[in-house]
């Protein structure tokens, strides 16, 4: 999802993405690196759902359309 909601990516973007820092309004807010680490038991994250539809409903860069529209096929929507 960090890539249908950037139009410029670095590895800052995905470092800060992924523990949950920043000031960035993502479409899935979980910081999943940081759940996963913090979690005792592998049913905490199992049945977890990331948010995938964004407002508006297209990726931040045309280009991205085709996997945005992938991610929400694979999320039943």
């Amino acid at each position: 999802m960090l890539r249908v909601d950037m139009i410029n990516l670095g590895f800052d973007s995905i470092n800060k993405y992924a523990i949950g820092e920043g000031e960035y309004h993502y479409s899935n807010k979980i910081a999943m690196f940081s759940k996963i680490s913090n979690t005792r038991l592998h049913t905490e994250i199992a049945n977890m759902q990331i948010t995938v539809l964004r407002s508006p409903d297209s990726a931040a860069n045309e280009k991205w359309d085709g996997l945005y529209n992938m991610l929400k096929e694979l999320n039943g929507y």
